[in-house]
């Protein structure tokens, strides 16, 4: 059996991020708050692989939408050895996993940042939690 190549974060770049607060939409207690969270895993070339973390957080108030904000980071690992990393397969996965925990506090950090900014009700992300990682677990295997 072959062992799983190695990856290891090079660099974390900020791609784009987006923040609109909707006008004609007041602020009220108890807002709704949507997350999403979409990872891609790039290509392999000459030992890189460049990967996508996505973070949107909508804020609505009832049916209308209060605020958007969406962070785009890009990753690069460098990798031992070609693979398959494709999502669904277990090097795919431990790769989704590890860029969940080297991107993830930039996506927190940036998201209020830019609430702060605008003079709105921060709402921190959660905290990475082993449920959050697509293997359900905090190491790879």
């Amino acid at each position: 059996m072959k062992e799983a190549p190695e990856f290891e974060i090079k660099s974390i770049s900020l791609f784009e991020s987006t923040a609109i607060r909707y006008e004609g939409v007041s602020r009220a207690p108890g807002m709704e708050v949507e997350v999403s969270l979409e990872n891609e895993n790039g290509d392999y070339l000459d030992g890189e692989l460049e990967c996508r973390s996505i973070c949107s957080v909508t804020i609505r108030n009832g049916a209308e939408e209060f605020a958007l904000f969406i962070s785009h980071f890009r990753p690069i690992f460098t990798v031992d050895r070609e693979a398959d990393f494709t999502a669904g397969t277990p090097v795919g996965d431990a790769l989704n996993d590890e860029v969940l925990r080297q991107v993830y506090p930039y996506h927190r950090q940036l998201v209020a940042d830019m609430m702060s900014r605008m003079n709105l009700p921060v709402f921190t992300l959660p905290l990475l939690s082993d449920k959050m990682l697509v293997s359900g677990s905090s190491g790879r295997e």
